[in-house]
């Protein structure tokens, strides 16, 4: 069963068309990847669910609601977390304070289960969020979407900037967070990053999705992956 459906969506910024009819669903307890190389419109369908960028046309469901042109606050209110592009923590607030603001009330995620997943954080719980390394920073602001008690975790671009061994930590982390059954619909420009945490997988060009299908064929596919992710396959950013 779908728990999101998105439905020939067409966003633009400004007099800019960026997303051409892409359409796209995630299964209830699926981790589903959005790849393609640079600019070719994966945050912006992140940002068109979420209600930043909402869709001009088309049509987004959220658990059997259409979520179209709701205000983003009240996208979240219905059970869909994002982990942005640009970590935003609050640098002058302890990490403890980060996740006790955002912190839904009798969820399923709270702060001790975050900090079972990532322990780094409880080492550093009583630390200026702006002292966190870059890779403390992103365990971080995954942990604060998680306790919000989502139902539906939009992750984009989590390995971007960060070096190759906090990207393999993060992979681990990201694999535990996926053992819980939470649903997840990620971004990521570093392929082997992606293969590895989804089961499927949609690419998208030029604001058009170009392929889709599992993850096992896709690694399988050769001229798709050279056709529209070779750039992408070194992690470069989005």
């Amino acid at each position: 069963m779908s728990i999101l459906t998105v439905d020939d969506i067409h966003t633009y910024y400004g007099q800019s068309h960026v997303l051409h009819g892409v359409s796209l669903d995630v299964a209830e307890g699926e981790s589903v990847a959005l790849l393609g190389r640079n600019g070719a419109g994966k945050t912006t369908t992140l940002r068109s669910i979420i209600g930043m960028t909402p869709p001009r046309e088309g049509r987004i469901e959220f658990k059997g609601e259409r979520v179209d042109g709701m205000e983003p606050y009240q996208i979240a209110r219905r059970g869909i977390g994002l982990v942005p592009e640009e970590r935003r923590v609050f640098p002058e607030l302890s990490v403890d304070d980060n996740i006790e603001v955002v912190m839904a009330k009798g969820g399923e995620w709270d702060r001790e289960r975050v900090y079972d997943v990532f322990p780094a954080l409880r080492e550093h719980r009583t630390q200026l969020a702006g002292q966190l390394s870059g890779g403390q920073q992103q365990m971080l602001t995954i942990a604060r979407a998680l306790v919000t008690d989502p139902d539906l975790l939009l992750l984009d671009e989590p390995s971007e900037g960060l070096a190759p061994n906090i990207v393999a930590d993060l992979k681990s982390l990201l694999e535990d967070v996926l053992d819980t059954g939470i649903t997840v619909l990620l971004t990521e420009q570093n392929t082997e990053f992606a293969f590895d945490l989804a089961e499927r997988a949609y690419i998208l060009s030029k604001g058009e999705v170009t392929w889709e299908g599992d993850v096992e064929t896709l690694q399988e596919s050769e001229d798709v992956i050279s056709k529209y992710l070779s750039v992408a396959a070194v992690g470069v950013d989005d």
